[in-house]
């Protein structure tokens, strides 16, 4: 599994009357903080765009089966000075070795 990959992360100000009153948190995060938690209600939010790599099979009976990953993998990583997160992760290369195995050829005896 890969990582996902923080895209951006804001801060802002809670407007009134978008801001409710936070629900029920569980005990084990409270428990990491001092303070109460219950009714309590922001004044600030935390906005934060997470990219996730994932393959999605497709199978289909044909004569011959080709691995369709080598003809769909992207080949560009840009940096990028958008502010849209979906256009800064399109620009990442996909990390087609996290999802594969090591090939016997590249193992050594310790592992």
């Amino acid at each position: 599994m890969v990582d996902p990959i923080c895209l951006s992360c804001r801060i802002c100000e809670c407007p009134q009357y978008n801001c409710e009153p936070l629900g029920v948190l569980p005990d084990c995060i409270t428990a990491q903080f001092d303070g109460v938690f219950q009714g309590v209600t922001p004044s600030r939010v935390v906005y934060i765009s997470l990219g996730l790599f994932t393959i999605v099979q497709i199978e289909r009976c044909v004569q011959m089966m080709i691995p369709a990953y080598d003809y769909c993998v992207p080949d560009k990583e840009s940096v990028c000075t958008t502010d849209d997160p979906c256009e800064l992760f399109k620009r990442i290369k996909f990390p087609t070795d996290e999802f594969f195995p090591p090939k016997l050829s590249d193992l050594t005896c310790e592992e």
